[in-house]
């Protein structure tokens, strides 16, 4: 094939690909070899485990057979050129036609995962008492491509009853950074309260995570006896009968330190 016929394909090959938003890589063993590969450069980038690019050869001078470096990272079909990323990772895919060869460098990255370091938290406080200290998660990123689009996308009562108790904010849409959770006593009766909330980024593996919250209520300690009175009578002589006055805890928080003392009225 003439030399000017011969560059105008590849001209006409390189503006295809431009016009197809993808491009081609020109190493080779032979500087006069003729093998050239073309593929979605935009794709090959932001490369992760499950996801395919294909390539293509021109100008070949034999049948094209395609391998992979490390198929433990990215494998590739022999006779297409498909590419498929399996891990994280580098290796590099080699295109030979007998005569030359050309390769592409693939760099595997795994998409972001949301990663909490919790996935419950229980709270627990005397009715009418102080808020329960607030708790802060550790929210990271089991990925190797940027966790940076966090937010907070909902807080669920899902016990019932009251709502609007629980308080979560994210230091940073940008992981790692910190899940802070803060419920609010003001309001509520004694009783347990069930909430979930729901972390978010739409880039990520998982694009939501939850962690749910239990807050526990408790009442007071309390004495409750089980009369108010008692009336004692004898004769004289006589020891006067012995009466019970049973002595409980009307609360959830232990009573201890119990005591007693007798005053008698003027």
């Amino acid at each position: 094939m003439p030399e000017a016929i011969r560059r105008a394909g590849r001209g006409l090959l390189a503006v295809l690909a431009l016009l197809l938003g993808v491009a081609g890589c020109d190493t080779t063993t032979d500087p006069e070899a003729t093998l050239r590969l073309v593929f979605d450069e935009a794709r090959l980038a932001e490369f992760s485990p499950g996801e395919t690019v294909q390539l293509s050869a021109f100008d070949a001078q034999g049948t094209v057979v395609f391998t992979s470096d490390d198929p433990g990272v990215a494998s590739v079909v022999s006779r297409t050129g498909l590419i498929t990323a399996v891990s994280s990772g580098s290796t590099t895919i080699r295109a030979d036609d007998g005569t030359s060869q050309a390769t592409v460098q693939v760099n595997v990255r795994a998409r972001p995962l949301i990663r909490i370091s919790q996935a419950a938290v229980e709270f627990e406080s005397v009715a009418g008492g102080a808020d329960p200290a607030p708790v802060s998660l550790e929210v990271t990123n089991g990925g190797d491509l940027p966790l940076d689009g966090l937010t907070v996308s909902a807080v669920e009562y899902t016990g019932g009853g009251a709502t609007g108790w629980l308080d979560a904010a994210l230091a940073s849409p940008s992981a790692p950074t910190q899940l802070q959770i803060a419920p609010s006593l003001a309001g509520l009766d004694p009783g347990t309260y069930l909430a979930l909330i729901t972390i978010s980024d739409p880039d990520a593996v998982s694009p939501t995570e939850q962690v749910a919250v239990t807050l526990r209520v408790i009442r007071p300690a309390t004495i409750e006896l089980d009369r108010s009175s008692v009336e004692l009578g004898t004769t004289p002589g006589q020891n006067s009968p012995t009466v019970v006055v049973n002595v409980s805890n009307g609360g959830d928080v232990p009573l201890t330190g119990l005591g007693f003392g007798t005053s008698y009225p003027a």
